[in-house]
């Protein structure tokens, strides 16, 4: 086996992982945020009240958990990363 076919190790991985875990975390909140502005937009048509309060409750945790982890993802794992 030749040696440029093994998997490469940088000491850098290790700050970069997390960037791309929680980037893709928050590509995936922001569908799910996507997808809950359409239903809270059409909550008028839902006849059950509590799952029109759900529905509305999760949209704003959504959005408020993708604020977070994106201000976190650019304000501190970002710069930590370029820094090393």
């Amino acid at each position: 086996m030749n040696t440029c076919d093994s998997e490469r190790i940088d000491g850098i991985d290790r700050y970069y992982k997390p960037i791309e875990r929680l980037d893709l975390w928050t590509s995936k909140i922001f569908w799910v945020s996507a997808a809950l502005s359409v239903v809270v937009l059409y909550a008028g048509f839902i006849p059950w009240p509590r799952i029109k309060e759900n529905a509305t409750l999760l949209f704003v945790f959504s959005v408020v958990l993708h604020l977070a982890f994106t201000l976190y993802l650019r304000f501190n794992l970002i710069p930590t990363a370029e820094e090393n």
